[in-house]
């Protein structure tokens, strides 16, 4: 059985200021934020579940948590 966990932006200007700060392209920069309005809400209502990454080391623990749950889930 999969399980499909969306990962989200705080907001879509944090995201934003994450793409900068990596150096990409504005025209890329512009890209990327328009799919990810066209994703956004398809992503989540096919998700079993959605992780918001404020912070990546807190969001990977939460993952992690969560799949260890899932996992002990399923071995009942």
């Amino acid at each position: 059985e999969s399980v499909l966990i969306f990962i989200l932006p705080p907001s879509r200007e944090e995201q934003r200021r994450r793409l900068v700060g990596r150096g990409d392209p504005d025209h890329k920069i512009q890209e990327r934020l328009r799919k990810a309005e066209e994703e956004e809400p398809v992503g989540l209502a096919l998700a079993d579940y959605y992780l918001v990454n404020d912070e990546l080391e807190r969001t990977v623990d939460e993952m992690m948590a969560l799949i260890t749950r899932l996992r002990h889930d399923v071995g009942r």
